[in-house]
């Protein structure tokens, strides 16, 4: 599944319905949603991944650096996964702790990783946005004026921020490959089950949690096949 534009989420009725749900759950105010594109993942390991038709890639043994985002992923493959801060990520990698990570698109030579990476696995997986809020009872006690202001101020960061983040993402890119990380571009049957893996697992851990909003009415609303 990919993500809607933001256009269409505007018009189909998910953007009010997330406005909801945040003030809400969060009792939050969406001022911008951004990063509709650009904004992707990628799998990076020390040694060269064994490829799996059945899971993409084979990573049992390895222990993966995670967070809560890719543990569904990362053990469908069979990887061990190990949450760690970014901060501590650097020496776990020097001393061999883990043996990679999954990690947004754009900032790995910003923490130095790229000199103990060895290959990124590609194709790119998910489409992550991001969203400015603001606390609910602040934006109420705001001036109309106030409140518009605000929201042009959000409108232009909607549309210059996908920019920002490709710029990023390419200038990382050069600097792991001056460091000599391989991308590895996964191909047929092997490429289609780690596509298959990677939003399954996601999905089927999503599927379980609890919204305070109709879930799978917005779902279809944000996402497209």
């Amino acid at each position: 599944m990919q993500n809607k534009s933001l256009k269409e989420i505007r018009s189909n009725g998910a953007y009010e319905m997330m406005q909801t749900a945040w003030g809400k759950g969060l009792n939050s105010h969406i001022l911008a949603w951004v990063h509709f594109k650009g904004q992707k993942f990628f799998i990076y390991t020390l040694k060269k991944p064994k490829f799996s038709t059945t899971t993409g890639l084979d990573l049992t043994g390895v222990v993966m650096r995670s967070t809560g985002l890719y543990n569904p992923l990362l053990k469908a493959m069979g990887a061990t996964p190990r949450t760690i801060s970014p901060g501590d990520v650097y020496p776990a990698l020097e001393r061999g702790v883990v043996g990679g990570l999954a990690w947004p698109w754009g900032s790995i030579a910003k923490y130095g990783w790229q000199r103990f990476l060895k290959y990124r696995i590609e194709p790119a997986f998910y489409d992550a946005t991001l969203m400015t809020t603001i606390n609910l009872d602040t934006w109420n006690k705001l001036t109309k004026a106030q409140q518009k202001q605000l929201e042009n101020q959000s409108r232009a960061y909607e549309s210059n921020s996908d920019e920002i983040i490709i710029r990023k993402g390419h200038e990382d890119d050069a600097k792991l490959k001056k460091a000599g990380v391989e991308v590895i571009q996964l191909k047929g049957a092997v490429r289609d089950a780690y596509v298959k893996t990677i939003y399954g697992a996601k999905w089927a851990a999503n599927d379980k949690l609890k919204y305070n909003v109709d879930y799978k009415t917005l779902k279809a609303k944000l996402y497209s096949e």
